[in-house]
């Protein structure tokens, strides 16, 4: 593959990356403050605004401009012309779903979690940014109609999945992998940032596994899409959930189901029983470094 001459090395590409990310966060963060006092919305919209102006500056515009700025194929570098096949389609929708109990056992672990009592200030702190953090999604899932359906799930969905993927997974990912020539340790230090960024420590190891998972589907299908795919499935499951609690639809209950809590530990067991055996689907007999 040739590269630019303005980026043929690790440290250069980084550094490009870095730089891009640091303009376009001035970009974002100027077209927020713009819209917000052009603007005299209610606080939800607001909200819309902002993470559409954040999603699509700093999570797609800026790693399609790295890529374009450190490779003279751009779109291959983000493994964005390949495809994913048919039948790793159907199996990562039957993965993202059995994966749930599973999945809600580790989050009610981590949720669980405490510090030693010398750090317990530090606790507070990470519970008080969770809180927030939680606040802040609790009003952007504050959806009743079909039309804020299908808007959340057009935000939180698809255009999340696809800039949260391009920049960690089709930069990030793929920067680690060329320094080191190892994927999995590519794939489990993206899975950390990956993780760390949303700044929610009491969910910090469900989504550093969904991350990982992520960046392995990259892996085995050669192709962003997948991942891309599955991020969005992931997200758009939540905003679905959320908009059938709010119309009466369902109870919170599916939240607890593999827990301690309601004594369905057991259903985490074959969750991960099922989810393996999704992932062999998936993966089949290709063994490749991405």
């Amino acid at each position: 593959m040739k590269y630019n001459i303005f980026a043929t090395n690790f440290k250069t590409k980084l550094l490009t990356f870095l730089l891009v990310e640091a303009v376009m966060f001035i970009v974002a963060s100027a077209m927020i403050t713009i819209a917000s006092k052009l603007l005299a919305l209610p606080e939800r919209p607001q909200m819309m605004i902002m993470l559409a102006i954040q999603g699509f500056v700093l999570f797609v515009a800026s790693p399609l401009i790295t890529a374009r700025l450190i490779t003279t194929q751009p779109f291959k570098y983000l493994s964005l012309t390949t495809l994913p096949t048919l039948k790793q389609i159907v199996w990562v929708t039957i993965a993202m779903v059995v994966m749930t109990p599973a999945l809600n056992l580790i989050v009610s672990w981590n949720e669980g979690m405490h510090l030693p009592e010398f750090m317990s200030s530090i606790e507070e702190w990470m519970r008080a940014n969770e809180d927030s953090a939680m606040e802040a999604t609790k009003k952007l899932l504050s959806i009743n109609t079909i039309g804020s359906l299908i808007t959340t799930v057009l935000l939180v969905g698809a255009l999340t999945g696809v800039g949260e993927e391009l920049t960690f997974r089709g930069i990030i990912q793929k920067l680690i992998s060329e320094k080191w020539s190892n994927p999995h340790i590519a794939i489990w230090v993206t899975a950390i940032l990956f993780s760390a960024i949303h700044l929610q420590f009491f969910g910090f190891f469900p989504r550093m596994l969904l991350g990982a998972f992520f960046g392995y589907l990259l892996i085995w299908s050669r192709s962003i899409w997948l991942p891309i795919y599955a991020h969005f499935l992931n997200n758009s499951m939540a905003v679905v959930a959320a908009y059938m609690l709010n119309i009466n639809l369902t109870t919170d209950e599916y939240e607890k189901v593999g827990t301690v809590d309601n004594g369905t530990i057991w259903m985490a067991l074959v969750s991960l029983i099922l989810f393996a055996g999704c992932v062999y689907k998936i993966k089949g007999k290709r063994v490749e470094s991405c």
